[in-house]
């Protein structure tokens, strides 16, 4: 039987004229949260009725989107969910790391009808591994999504190291290495509800504080651990550049660069 796949946008400032090239893939629910102060039209339509708005506060980054739909989409999840931002195709980038990685992930979902995880590991296990996140800084680096201050310094995280949250929150998952990055990935229904409805709070509590918090990039390393425990089938392990993370020198230089706009 044909799953059905249900497209969740997590929108800020960016348009979605991008998504044209994309109106082949037949969504059955196509939902767009809209965190930034503009309307937007998403140009494709979903199989089942017509797309799904709603405003959301701007707190949390995309991970907050991603909570608030699962939690509030729970018992009427579609068979999968293809979580994106808005931005995953941003003509005011500098490095286009996340189309490729779009594309493929899509690609794969529609194949397999199932989860799709493309990143990588970091054995043995993340805390270990991963430690601290050493920066209380971040820039949006889609520039469209830069337009105050506030954007720069992150509120802090409570435990406000990554270990430490990490093994705060996840007590019992052990050995899990897997990260994707970018936030780009689908997840099953079966996935998501290994976890029920009410475990998802302490994670959507994290994010609501701020519109810039570092808790969101704690997430960013940990929905394999959110959504424990995801097969390695549904896991595609890449070194390439598009899988996401990395490009820390030129993060430095773009935060220089914007910090000087902006002030």
């Amino acid at each position: 039987m044909e799953k059905k796949i249900d497209l969740v946008i997590a929108r800020y400032n960016e348009k979605l004229d991008w998504l044209k090239d994309y109106s082949d893939k037949k969504f059955n629910r196509i939902f767009v949260y809209n965190k930034g102060k503009t309307d937007v039209v998403c140009p494709i339509k979903p199989v089942k009725g017509e797309v799904i708005y709603e405003k959301l506060e701007n707190v949390g980054r995309c991970d907050h989107t991603y909570i608030y739909h699962i939690m509030n989409n729970y018992d009427d999840l579609g068979d999968v969910t293809f979580f994106i931002k808005g931005s995953v195709i941003c003509k005011n980038r500098g490095i286009q790391r996340e189309p490729e990685k779009f594309t493929k992930t899509l690609d794969k979902l529609f194949e397999t009808g199932d989860s799709v995880f493309l990143g990588k590991r970091y054995p043995p296990d993340l805390a270990m591994s991963l430690g601290d996140i050493g920066f209380n800084t971040y820039i949006a680096t889609c520039n469209d999504n830069v337009n105050s201050s506030s954007s720069v310094k992150l509120h802090p995280a409570n435990p406000n190291t990554f270990n430490e949250w990490y093994k705060a929150r996840f007590p019992n998952v052990k050995g899990e290495n897997r990260v994707c990055y970018a936030g780009i990935f689908a997840i099953s229904r079966e996935h998501i509800r290994q976890r029920k409805k009410a475990d998802y709070k302490p994670f959507l509590d994290d994010l609501a504080v701020d519109s810039n918090p570092k808790a969101g990039h704690f997430m960013e390393r940990a929905w394999f651990a959110v959504f424990y425990k995801i097969p390695d089938e549904c896991f595609y392990e890449t070194l390439s550049a598009w899988q996401g993370g990395g490009y820390k020198k030129r993060r430095r230089s773009t935060r220089k660069k914007i910090k000087k706009r902006i002030k």
